[in-house]
């Protein structure tokens, strides 16, 4: 069986093609930013599936309604195939969801929460936070029983700089590589290490709080870099939402 998988975020969507759940091909692109409308290189990518003899499709969408009428639109064209739209539940393969009201959950964290509690139990029993790196930086706290503890939501890296750059005069956004956290001696160094440290700290006081006795795992777009900024037992899982559509 091929299924075509697809994590419609915020900023980008990513796809895979699974056979046999094995990963044959994947890509991502970046989304059009506060539209409804596919990418173009993104129905590129798509429509280069054709010969491909997908047989299932399954989406995390956090884009909205709309973005998901026209994806489903654009797949049933191609593949005469309806997608199948992950939901959020109360419960579901063991976790149980924190929220009083279930759906207003996002699709995405719940999929990374379902997807990181089956490997940690895999692993030994134990509880997992899962820390998704993307336009926003989410954390969930998921103990050994499958009880989610609930979460936090902060900005993501880009969007705190950005944040700067867009509402203040005289403070431009630049980003600069590396991970180095010193103080700035220009403006520029002194935003991009000020929102690294703003972050790690926040990521160090929930260690210090939750990491005995978790299993902590990274996915999202700045997963890789913000993995090299922590100095604690960590996995990074990029495509953990995915995962959690399997």
């Amino acid at each position: 069986m091929i299924i075509l998988e697809i994590d419609a975020g915020n900023t980008r969507i990513k796809w895979r093609v699974l056979d046999s759940n094995t990963t044959i091909n994947s890509a991502a692109t970046f989304a059009l930013t506060d539209s409804p409308a596919l990418s173009p290189e993104f129905c590129e990518q798509i429509e280069a599936l054709q010969q491909t003899n997908i047989s299932a499709i399954r989406v995390s969408n956090v884009r909205g309604q709309a973005f998901s009428s026209e994806l489903s639109k654009f797949c049933e064209k191609l593949f005469a195939i309806s997608p199948e739209q992950a939901v959020v539940s109360a419960e579901q393969f063991g976790v149980k969801n924190a929220y009083s009201d279930a759906s207003t959950l996002g699709v995405d964290r719940w999929l990374a929460m379902l997807a990181a509690f089956q490997a940690g139990q895999q692993t030994g029993k134990q509880g997992v936070c899962v820390v998704d790196c993307g336009s926003a930086i989410t954390v969930d706290i998921i103990d050994a029983e499958g009880r989610h503890q609930g979460g936090y939501i902060v900005p993501g890296l880009h969007l705190m700089q950005k944040s700067l750059d867009e509402n203040t005069a005289n403070l431009p956004y630049q980003p600069v590589a590396g991970n180095d956290m010193s103080p700035g001696a220009n403006t520029t160094v002194a935003i991009n290490h000020g929102v690294r440290i703003m972050i790690i700290g926040m990521l160090e006081k929930l260690y210090s709080d939750w990491g005995e006795g978790f299993h902590w795992y990274l996915c999202g777009g700045d997963a890789e870099y913000l993995s090299s900024c922590l100095g604690w037992p960590h996995t990074v899982k990029t495509d953990l939402v995915l995962d959690g559509l399997v």
